[in-house]
Parts: C-alpha cells; sequence; structure tokens
C-alpha cells in the first residue's frame, strides 16, 4: 500500500467498498458500510492529504476481517488507484 493515496481518494475507494460519510457530533470524518456492520473514524485532514500509513493499515484490517473485500481485491483496488501510484 502507499501512503501517496490522500484522504480525498481514500473516501472515494471507501464509498466503493459500500461504505457512506455520515455526520458526527466531533471535527472527525465517519464513515458507515451497515451491510458489514463497520465503522470507520478518521481524523479530520484535508481531501489532498496524504493519508497516514497506520489509518490505512488499520482500515485494510477491518476490510479485510469484515469481509467487506479480502486482501488481494482491496490491494487491486489500491493498485488501481490513481495516486497509489504516485
Amino acid at each position: 500500500m502507499n501512503s501517496a493515496l490522500t484522504y480525498g481518494e481514500l473516501a472515494a475507494l471507501l464509498n466503493q467498498l459500500g461504505f457512506q460519510s455520515i455526520s458526527s457530533s466531533g471535527p472527525q470524518q465517519v464513515f458507515q458500510n451497515p451491510t458489514f456492520d463497520a465503522l470507520i473514524a478518521l481524523p479530520p485532514s484535508s481531501p489532498t492529504e496524504p493519508v497516514r500509513p497506520h489509518h490505512l493499515a488499520t482500515i485494510r484490517k477491518l476490510v479485510v476481517e469484515r469481509g467487506i473485500a479480502d486482501s488481494e481485491i482491496l490491494d487491486r483496488l489500491l493498485e488501481d488507484h490513481p495516486l497509489a501510484k504516485a
């Protein structure tokens, strides 16, 4: 996984995986996938800011463990992502 991925691109990827952005009481960005009962909270960030590696690792673990996508599919999605190649 490449940390050149931005938070804006990550949000688009999460949408592809069935996550929806939901409102929260704080400044964090929250994504929910109701089908898989999965919730992701990210700190406030600019859409152009690179994703921190530990956030990507945590999301990867959640997506694979919940059965949203297997690791090979997730890796392919990240490879196909324009900024993941930068």
